[in-house]
């Protein structure tokens, strides 16, 4: 869950001219946020998450969000919704420099035919639509709300329903409930969920 306390971070710190801190939200922000008051350097915070308020539990978390916002001199926003975020947190928005940095490698990444093997393995046919997730299973990534939407395809008397497949592939703390989910949405029959696959 990223509680993260670095103890002896201040000695490192000592000299330093600029600090990039990850997040607004690490325990180890507050850190760099009380020992800029002391030391002096410069601040940059940059920035992945792209939903606002959220990293607020424990408690002490929003008190480092708010100990880092006020101490921070520039924003990296890495990517159009990071800086949305920051701006509905009260960040001003000439404090916040878009730096994309996610992409896709296109000559890696890019459309081919479907493999006879992972078909089998998934149970999927070569005439179903597919809604493929790739990622951690936590909360925030939107996992619950993706199942939702898809049970809601499923509803859809516009679709056919036999071609619709959701595959879900990732780990996390909410493979369980996930699971739990998809039974109690009855789309059993419709779900793949892997919790991991080779990368190539």
């Amino acid at each position: 869950h990223n509680l993260n306390y670095m103890f002896g971070l201040e000695k490192y710190l000592e000299g330093v001219d600029l600090v990039d801190l990850a997040e607004t939200y690490h325990p180890f922000g507050y850190q760099v946020a009380q020992a800029k008051a002391r030391l002096g350097f410069k601040l940059v915070v940059s920035v992945h998450e792209n939903i606002p308020f959220t990293h607020e539990r424990p408690g002490f978390r929003r008190q480092t969000k708010r100990a880092v916002f006020a101490a921070a001199d520039h924003f990296f926003a890495l990517s159009s919704m990071a800086k949305q975020s920051l701006v509905v947190e009260g960040v001003p928005a000439d404090c916040i420099s878009l730096v994309p940095t996610m992409g896709v490698k296109t000559e890696r990444f890019q459309p081919a035919d479907k493999d006879r093997g992972w078909l089998e393995k998934l149970n999927l046919s070569t005439n179903d639509l597919v809604t493929l997730f790739v990622g951690r299973l936590t909360w925030s990534k939107g996992c619950f709300d993706l199942l939702w939407a898809f049970k809601l395809l499923t509803l859809d008397s516009e679709l056919d329903r036999r071609a619709l497949k959701l595959v879900i592939i990732g780990n996390g703390e909410e493979w369980d409930a996930m699971n739990a989910m998809v039974e109690r949405l009855q789309i059993k029959d419709y779900v793949r969920l892997m919790r991991q696959v080779p990368y190539p």
